[in-house]
Parts: C-alpha cells; structure tokens; sequence
C-alpha cells in the first residue's frame, strides 16, 4: 500500500491564525497606522489581503522591495525572468534567486515554465501589441514568510478593497459584493489593477509598483520534489510519494487565477473584518457564485435592494442554507486545522456552473481546504486525488501537468477567455481539449477619478452638481464598446447623495450632488448589454469641496480659525470638514480637531496626540499635522502633512503684508522640531508627493517663506503656542492665490532629547516624527502710514441750530483714503464711530461720517473724538471735530470772507468763481438740515449750481473742498 502524498501536509499558526499549509499566506504588518505614507487617496486602498483574510499594507508589497527577514538579514526581490504576461521576482531566500546555482536554476526555469504555459494559455489584452503591463507575482523566501519546515508551499493573490476609514466612516456604508483579485483584474482589463487606485508619486521621483500575488515553496529535506519533466509516472521512473514541482506550481497559480472560496466556516467571508465589534466588508468570489448544498441551494444570496438584477452586489451567506452544510460532520466546534482527505459525497458541496462537481467538503471546515478543491471520488467513479488537477491532495503517483476540461470550463465561467490547447508535448505538459475557444467575461472595469499626474478629475462643490463622464472609457471589452454600460452607481461616502442617473452608456454622464464635503468613492459595475455579462466592481473618486465664507474680512484666509465646519471630525484625515481647507498633497492627509467631536481621538483639548486647549479663549477648533523624514518613496523622502487653502482673493503686486499662524508641537511627538515653511502661488497645485514642494513649483515669482528658528517646546509660550509671523512684500505676480503651510522643501529639521507623553502625562515610546497643532492663520495687508488719515475738523463757521438739532458736514471730506484725498466713492469703504466719552447725550456719526446734534441742544462749542475705520476694522485713525451750536443759524454771517456767489436772491441759477477755491462738489440743505441733492464741479471761474428744481425759501450750499464753505442763499 502507497502513501498518498498530501498538499497540506500539517496546521500551522502564523501571527495567531490558523493556516493550511499549502495556501498559507502570513501577515506581514499590522493595520497602516496613521502616519505611515498614504498610497492612495485617504489611505482608502492602501490595505490588501491575502485569501486567508490576512492583512498586508501596500508597503510590504512594494516591487523589489528590500524587506527584513526578521533574523537580521535584508532580503532583497530580483526580477529573474519574465514569463509571457507574468514577471516573477525572486526573494533572497526562496531557493531559486541564485542564478548560476545547478538546483536553482533548474527550479527555477520549471516555476517559469509553468507560468509561460499558464500565460500562453491566457487570451488577454495584456498580450496586445504595445501593452507592456505584467502580473507581478512575488516569489518569497520560506525562511521570511515564515513557513514551516513541512510545508509544501503557499499561495494566494492579493484582493484591494475599500477600507473603513474618513471615506467609508460607517459599517452602514455599502462595502459588499463579488470582489476580483489582483490577478483577475490585471488580466480582465489589460491594465495593472493599482492605476487609478494609487496615486503616482511626483513625477521626479521613483514611482512604486505592487506585486498582484504571491507564491512560496520549502525546498528543505522533508518534501522529496520532482524537478524532472520528462518523469511523470511510474513508466518513466516517477518515484513514490515525490511532489511533482511543476504540478504544484499549476495547481497553486490556479488558485491565484481565482479558483478558490471566500466562504469562512461561520457562513462570513474570509475578508471580513471587524472594527469596534462590527461586521465589515461582506465580499465573497466569483467561484463562490456557483456553489450550491447537496439540495441545490446557492450559498450565497443576493440581497441588494435597488434591483433584482443586481450580480455583483451586496452578497451574504444565504439564510435558508445552514452554515453546517461547510462542516457535515464535525464533531467539535466546525473547524480542523489541517487536511484530512476525508468526504462524504451525500453532503458534498456543489460547484455548479458550465459542469456540476462536487467540492472537497470534509467532516470539518478545514481552512485553504475546504470548498476550493474538486473532489474526485464523487464524480463519474474516479479514484481520490487521482483525476483533477485540482484535488485537495496530490497523487503520489504520478504527476498531473494540466487542467481537466471541467477545471478549464470554472475558470471561463469565473471569466477567464482560454484557448483549446495547453502546455507543449516536450515537457509532458500538452493537452488539447478538442472544443473553442471560451470567450469567458470579457470585462474588466479600471477605476476613475484620477489624472496620470494625480490630480482629481472630478471636483466640485457641496451642494452643486458635479458631472461625471467618460467612465467606461478606460474599460475593457473583447465585444462592441457601444454595448458596454455602466450600473448600479453608488456614493459610499454619502449614503444620501443624489445622482441624475444610476445606470446609462458609455456617452452618458451623469452628475453627483452631496451635501458632505470630503473625498467621496462611488462604485460602479460595467457590463455588456448583448451578453448580459459582468465586470469587476469598479470604483471612481470625486472631491467634494467645503464651500466657505469669509469670517475675518481684514485677512485673506478663509476659516482661519478652523471653527467653521458642516461635520465634526469622526476620523483622521479630515482636514477638508473644516471649511476652506484641504492638503497640500494627496498622499499626506492632516488631521481636524473640534471639541465637537464624539471621539476622544479628536475632541479637544485632549486627543490622540497630546493635549492642546484651543489659543483664543471660546474657540474651539485646530488642525494637526505630521512631519516625518526618511521616508522611502516620497520626495525629499519627506512625509509632510501641509496644507492649504485658496485666498478670498489674489495678493497685490508690489504690496507688503503679513501672514501669522499658531502652531503647538503635540507631546506624543515633539522630539524632531522644524522651521515652518509657507508658500503662496498661483497655482492650484494637485500634489502626489508626500506632501513637499517640488523644487520646480518655487521660483522667484512666488512667495516662499521659511521661519527662522525651530518650532519646538522652548519657542512656545505658556499656553503651549508659537505664533510665527512673516512680512513679505509681492513682486510683479498678480495672480499669488494660494497658500500652502507646513513644511515644503528642503525642510530643516532638529532631534531633541525631551521625553514624549500622551494626553495624560505618560511617556510613550520615543519617534523621530513631529506633530504639529496649527491654528489662527491670518494674512493681512500692511497699510502705509498715510493709508487711512483723518484730519481735525473745524465746523464752528457752520453752527447747528440748538433748538431743532441737525447735522454737520462729514468728517470724511478732508481726510484721506489709499493716501487720496477722499472723494464720496471711497465713503463705502470706511466706517465711522463716535470715541467715548461723547461730550452731547444722544449725539451719534452716521455711515456718511455726518455727526447728529440732537434737538434742544445747549449753546456751545463742543469737542467730539471720532474714529474712522476701513470696513472690517483692519486699519482705522482718529480725529476731533469742534461742533458749534446755536440759536441763529440762519445769519448772513455764514460765510463772509471774500468768496462770492451771486445773484442772491435768486430765480433759477447761481454762479461763483471755483477757480481758487477749489471746491470739489457741494451739498444743497434746506433749512431742517436735511439734505436735498449733491453735485460735482469744476474749478473754472465761472461755475454754475442749477437751484430751478427747488420751492422758493431758504437753503444752504455746503461746499467741499481742502477748506469747506457754507452759503446760504435765497430761492425766490
């Protein structure tokens, strides 16, 4: 009796989970913390998983990316060969990176073989002429995967979806369906699954790529591998219980194409997850779609509530099915760590597409086991683990080199376009399926919103439509482009965003209206309308911006305060709720703080980062920032998360002003102090750095200003702040509209030994990162000394009457604006107020600078301080205006020096010489004070004042001018 040789041949724990071996993929990082570089926008992709549910950040899966190992060794990844549509990059480690090595070489060119046959195999726009893209596919070394000595080997391609965080802020959010991998999607669509998912860095610097799967094998002393092609049965010397290299590489990229569940034992996907106790991310795969119980019931059920034609959305396990049809029989609890290749055809789950095979369903649940293998010996009498490729264990007997036709028909049914034929007779590898080709899905959906420079192509602002067009142009279909279309379209930001239209062609736009400012995702399905055939979930970005009015009229920066906001921060990451304000970069994200907030981490004065009580006393509202240096992958490898904010409106040329800003540095973070930096442009920059300025954007015809010493503990005063202040003067740009703040180019930066501590005084452990609280941004004008100039006025030659009150001239008539001597243009401009103590109860200044005597006034001569300001108080002078009042205004002293106006008494008009007096305009006022009309004059010597409009009587001419006058004259 042979031993049959097992593909799982043990249960391992990895980073606390149970695995079967063969598919095992271990976690290499925990969640991305908060203030690690951003890869896509709000961080909302930069997570994937493996198909056991781990967790990897996308900087684990950088492309040739160095990585410890750790035991102290750097492993390094090398792309050695390049296998049709596929690239395979060698781990230091994986014991077949040492090219030259005889045993290396030869696994080597097998697992590369392999995946040229697969590849060949493969109808795909990859293979089009001009494509350059590949399925990067990471080799790992055992040793760093961490695999145990018995393992035969692991697998798995990564799955992106969306994550929990400020975009999708709720478990209400929609984040279920049908999720493709990596692998399907970049072979679906021709182009890498990441484009228009990570945002490229800037362009003068290295942009990251990442890999699509993963493939590990143990080439210790304890797997016997059959590295001889030409061995493949007991015939031509294939020895017992060896495991056929090449088999296993087929089988394990078979998996990776998506021939594999993501049903857990519970019923639950695999790629659930939980935050604050709550079920997240219900996504389940294709292959999951046709799986039935024994009694011909789907495992899975539609619940989407739109329209029962929905196919891709909004799947859970199906509640008329128990979850116990995964485990039949299990006699403790419902899982096995490990492969016991045991079945029972009568309860054998189903798969049940283009052909009906029983899945591999043990006793128990058995993880990377369970549901993604077919299990020969319930169909047509084979014998187990002798017939399919695809089988829970390997023969032991002899190798299987190729699909069966009904492991080709799945993975056309889960949407792969296959040829008839595979492999070469040469290396025993041939087969021919004696059908067509299978035309399999051809879709696959490409996410929009973001230009090849980064930028959004969507943006708007709340409250306004903003229109979406061109979605399915970047999408791929082996049929008719007019008879693709798009479906289903959904805002999993804003669950009351309204659309025009959920569903049209590929010439349809359609237009989203949100009331919530923020970076929204919505999701839509391409699929083709003759064939009724569906796409991956597809995604698309649009920037809602926060519409903001100007709460400081002296300062050209809205919301400076950050007190004005639609939404309390719920998340990091939401600078953009406090209104006006967003980051420099879309890779570095800041942080808002309002003591509105219902979570401790963003509340104020005690936070995720320390604790801060807001400046100015009432308020209640900052921003924090992160500064980090030696960051790989980011410009200047600097991770800075700037800000900026679009000015009320753009700064004048050649003028001086100010620009000031509170910043505190946070206790959590305070050992690496830098010398903030602001720049004004006239540019909107979409930045995909790590929040720096590249060089390019900061030339002589901006402002670029640097502080000139360290914001650190020791700058700032006893309420924890630093205002930084810099005074600047233009040059000829005049279009400077823009401010960004933080730190952004070539930053200076310091390490200080001070002891970090959280909000309530504990130390924490030391960082080489800064965070900064930033506040009470202002940038005002710097007016000259003779901008606003009031001069003393002298109104005694024109008395007010004491008995009926009235007005006087206005102050502003001889005092000077913009260093012009005032014209009644510029009164709008300026306000007036009376300076305490006001020498006549009930005395007041009207918006015309005139000042009001009440009626039943004493006789005298009165002093009255006033103020005039420009409108929002950003510059204002005094002056003092003597007022005389009394009981015979109406003499024919009032003027009486040698200007002369005649006829009066007059009938219609009457002339004076203005040619040395210089008058500007003159005010007529009746005998109540109350003025009647104004008029502008010349200054020849013969001026003319049309009266043939007034009633007969008395008035009173008031004359303006650098000395004013007051004639009255008779209207006969």
């Amino acid at each position: 009796m042979f031993l049959k040789f097992s593909f799982l041949l043990k249960k391992s724990i990895l980073n606390n989970k149970y695995f079967s071996i063969l598919l095992i993929l271990i976690s290499i990082s925990s969640f991305s913390q908060k203030n690690e570089t951003k890869f896509s926008p709000n961080g909302i992709f930069d997570v994937v998983f493996d198909d056991k549910g781990n967790k990897y950040n996308l900087s684990d899966i950088i492309v040739e990316h160095s990585k410890n190992d750790g035991v102290g060794k750097t492993n390094n990844s090398s792309l050695l060969c390049t296998s049709g549509i596929f690239e395979l990059y060698f781990e230091t480690g994986s014991g077949m990176e040492i090219v030259g090595n005889p045993i290396q070489d030869q696994r080597r060119a097998i697992i590369c073989q392999a995946f040229s046959d697969m590849s060949d195999f493969i109808n795909t726009p990859l293979n089009n002429t001009g494509n350059t893209n590949k399925v990067k596919i990471w080799v790992r070394s055992p040793t760093a995967l961490g695999l145990p000595t018995q393992a035969a080997g692991a697998a798995s391609s990564f799955y992106n979806i969306p994550q929990l965080n400020s975009i999708i802020p709720s478990q209400d959010n929609p984040t279920r369906g049908i999720v493709d991998n990596e692998i399907w999607k970049t072979i679906q669509s021709g182009v890498n699954s990441y484009s228009n998912t990570m945002f490229p860095f800037s362009t003068t610097q290295q942009n990251p790529d990442f890999y699509h799967g993963y493939v590990c094998f143990n080439f210790n002393s304890t797997i016997n591998w059959n590295l001889d092609l030409n061995k493949f049965d007991s015939s031509t010397g294939y020895v017992t219980n060896s495991v056929d290299f090449y088999t296993v590489v087929i089988h394990e990229l078979t998996h990776m194409l998506g021939f594999n569940t993501l049903i857990d034992s519970n019923g639950y996907s695999i790629l659930t997850y939980t935050s604050n106790m709550n079920i997240l991310g219900w996504y389940y795969s294709r292959y999951d779609k046709f799986l039935k119980s024994s009694s011909n019931v789907s495992l899975l059920s539609n619940t989407y509530s739109g329209s029962s034609n929905c196919q891709m959305y909004d799947y859970v396990f199906n509640p008329n099915v128990s979850n116990s049809v995964i485990y039949p029989q299990c006699s403790s609890g419902s899982t096995f760590q490990g492969n016991t290749g045991l079945f029972n055809c009568s309860t054998s789950i189903v798969y049940s597409g283009s052909v009906n095979i029983p899945v591999y369903t043990p006793p128990c649940y058995e993880p990377g086991s369970s549901l993604s293998h077919f299990e020969d010996a319930c169909y047509n009498g084979n014998t187990n683990d002798q017939y399919f490729m695809m089988s829970d264990r390997a023969s032991g007997t002899f190798a299987k080199r190729y699909l069966k036709s009904e492991e080709r028909l799945t993975l056309c049914d889960i949407g792969y376009s296959l040829k008839a034929t595979f492999g070469n007779n040469a290396n025993h590898t041939y087969v021919n399926y004696n059908t067509s080709v299978c035309n399999g899905i051809g879709i696959g959906g490409v996410n929009d919103g973001l230009s090849s420079t980064g930028s959004f192509l969507y943006e708007g602002l709340s409250g306004t439509p903003i229109t979406i067009s061109g979605i399915l142009n970047n999408d791929y279909t082996n049929g008719q482009p007019s008879n693709m279309r798009y479906e289903f379209v959904q805002d999993l930001f804003d669950l009351n965003a309204i659309f025009s239209q959920t569903t049209g062609a590929n010439n349809q736009s359609f237009t989203l209206k949100s009331f919530v400012p923020g970076l929204h995702l919505l999701r839509y399905v391409p699929y083709d309308i003759s064939t009724g055939k569906r796409g991956n979930i597809t995604y698309i970005f649009v920037n809602v911006l926060n519409n903001c009015i100007q709460n400081d009229i002296c300062s050209l920066v809205r919301n400076g305060d950050f007190e004005s906001h639609n939404y309390p921060p719920t998340y990091n990451s939401q600078v953009y709720k406090a209104c006006g304000w967003n980051n420099s970069s879309y890779h570095a994200t800041a942080d808002y703080f309002n003591s509105d907030s219902t979570s401790e981490f963003y509340n104020i004065p005690c936070n995720f980062k320390g604790f801060q009580l807001d400046k100015i006393p009432g308020n209640h509202a900052y921003v924090g920032m992160v500064i980090a240096t030696g960051r790989a992958y980011v410009l200047q490898n600097v991770y800075s998360e700037s800000i900026k904010t679009e000015l009320v409106s753009s700064l004048k040329p050649n003028t001086t002003y100010t620009l000031t800003f509170d910043v505190s540095l946070a206790e959590k973070n305070r050992q690496r102090p830098i010398k903030f930096q602001a720049l004004i442009t006239d540019t909107d920059l979409q930045l995909t750095t790590g929040g720096i300025i590249p060089n390019n954007f900061i030339t002589s015809n901006v402002v670029f200003l640097t502080n000139s010493t360290f914001s650190n503990v020791l700058s700032s005063s006893s309420n924890g702040w630093e205002t930084i202040s810099f005074t600047f003067t233009t040059g000829s740009n005049p279009n400077l509209k823009y401010l960004h703040l933080g730190a952004l180019n070539n930053i200076s930066s310091q390490i200080e030994s001070i002891t970090n501590i959280d909000c309530n005084n504990v130390a924490v452990s030391n960082s080489s990162e800064a965070y900064y609280y930033l506040d009470n941004v202002k940038l005002v004008e710097v007016y000259s000394t003779n901008y606003l100039n009031a001069i003393n006025d002298d109104f005694t030659n024109s008395p007010i009457n004491a008995t009926n009150g009235g007005l006087t001239l206005s102050v502003f008539n001889n005092d000077y604006y913009n260093e012009i001597l005032n014209n009644q243009s510029s009164i709008s401009a300026v306000t007036f107020t009376l300076i305490p103590p006001i020498p006549l109860s009930g005395a007041t200044i009207n918006n015309l600078g005139q000042i009001s005597i009440p009626s039943n006034t004493v006789p005298g001569n009165y002093s009255f301080n006033y103020k005039i300001n420009t409108v929002g108080n950003c510059t204002n002078d005094t002056a003092t205006a003597l007022i005389s009042v009394n009981n015979n205004l109406f003499n024919d002293d009032i003027s009486n020096d040698s200007f002369e106006i005649y006829p009066n008494p007059t009938f219609n008009s009457v002339y004076f010489d203005n040619s040395k007096e210089n008058f500007h305009s003159v005010t007529i006022y009746n005998v109540l004070s109350q003025k009647l009309y104004s008029q502008n004059i010349g200054i020849s010597e013969n001026e003319t004042i049309n009266l043939e409009s007034l009633s007969s009587g008395v008035y009173f001419l008031n004359f303006y001018g650098i000395k004013n006058k007051i004639v009255k004259i008779i209207k006969k």
